[in-house]
């Protein structure tokens, strides 16, 4: 299960930085993105079709997350409107306590199904040079970005998929996995 986990977050990692931000990302960034995640994919010998694939992947699982976290901040705030009146609607509370943890589990399934996607396109040999170098990657991005450049740059979007609670869990679970290295688990 902690494997598993931690393959979760480096996939995640993984794909916020390999595929382009989406619509929402300018042109010029965009295309810097998809020349970066090239480059990435040779290094680690991924195929054009396997690129392909993940990207649409990818882009699936993008849309479901935003529709579904809409989805979850609008029954959040209708809970907490039925919570601050005097005498709410006790079964519309229980309803909506309900399909809160029913978007939640559903955000949780979209993560876990394009880990699978993730693992049944790429051989493990790809998935541990990519980690690698993702690793590389972001230590180098790190050490060039001084960290309230880094915070700025995330608090205010510009495009960027990763936050930094990404990049902290991204540490923690390097931190583990040495360990597990270590340890020989």
């Amino acid at each position: 299960m902690r494997k598993l986990f931690l393959f979760a977050l480096m996939a995640a990692a993984l794909l916020a930085v390999l595929v382009p931000a989406g619509a929402y990302a300018k042109e010029k960034c965009c295309c810097q993105k998809m020349m970066m995640m090239k480059e990435i994919a040779s290094e680690a010998k991924i195929t054009d079709e396997q690129l392909k694939m993940l990207m649409e992947a990818h882009m699936a699982m993008h849309k479901e997350m935003i529709q579904t976290k809409a989805d979850l901040e609008i029954k959040e705030m209708e809970l907490k409107c039925q919570l601050c009146q005097d005498k709410p609607d006790a079964k519309m509370v229980t309803g909506l306590v309900k399909e809160i943890g029913e978007l939640k589990t559903r955000k949780s399934m979209t993560k876990v199904q394009m880990v699978l996607k993730f693992k049944e396109l790429l051989t493990p040999e790809q998935r541990k040079a990519l980690m690698t170098i993702m690793k590389t990657k972001m230590e180098e991005k790190k050490k060039a970005t001084p960290c309230s450049m880094r915070m700025h740059h995330h608090l205010h979007g510009a495009g960027m998929t990763m936050d930094t609670e990404d990049e902290s869990a991204l540490q923690s679970a390097d931190l583990q996995m040495e360990d597990m290295e270590e340890t020989g688990e």
